[in-house]
C-alpha cells in the first residue's frame, strides 16, 4: 500500500491538537512539558475497511468478516488488481467506460477503492454478507 497523504495530515492534526491541548493552563511559574510526537502507524486496507464500514454504516465485526471472505476472494486484497474481465482494485470494480486514467486513478487510492466498495455493498446488497450469499451462488457480486 502506498503511504497515503491523508493519514500524514491526520496524524499533524492529532499531534497538533494534542499540544494545543497539553499547554492549555500553564502558569507563570511552570514550564510546559516537553511534547514527544505522536507516531500514526499506516493502517491496513483491511483496518480502513473495517472502520469505515462500521463508522459509515454500523456494521459490526460478523458483516467484517463476509467482506473480508468477499474481497479477498475477489482480489486478495490487493489494491493493485485487475481481473481477466477488466475488473479493478480490492472491490474488482467494473469500469467498462473508464479511460485509461480513470483506472489507474482508481488503482492508486487505496481508501477510493474501499469506499466505492463499501458504497456499492450497501446500495446493491445492504450488507457484506448478502453480498457474500450473493457471491456463493453466482461466483460474483
Amino acid at each position: 500500500m502506498t503511504t497515503n497523504k491523508k493519514w500524514r495530515v491526520r496524524a499533524f492534526a492529532l499531534t497538533y491538537f494534542a499540544c494545543l491541548f497539553t499547554f492549555v493552563g500553564p502558569t507563570a511559574q511552570t514550564q510546559p512539558p516537553i511534547v514527544e510526537p505522536i507516531i500514526v502507524e499506516p493502517v491496513t486496507p483491511k483496518e480502513y475497511a473495517r472502520d469505515l464500514a462500521k463508522t459509515l454504516y454500523g456494521w459490526n465485526q460478523a458483516q467484517f468478516k463476509c467482506l473480508a471472505i468477499l474481497w479477498g476472494k475477489e482480489s486478495a486484497w490487493n489494491p493493485t488488481a485487475v481481473s481477466p474481465t477488466n475488473d479493478h482494485g480490492i472491490p474488482q470494480r467494473n469500469m467498462p467506460n473508464a479511460t485509461s486514467a480513470e483506472k489507474k486513478a482508481f488503482l492508486e487510492d487505496t481508501e477510493a477503492q474501499i469506499e466505492w466498495g463499501l458504497g456499492y455493498i450497501k446500495h446493491r446488497y445492504e450488507t457484506p454478507c448478502n453480498a457474500w450469499s450473493f457471491w456463493q451462488k453466482n461466483n460474483w457480486y
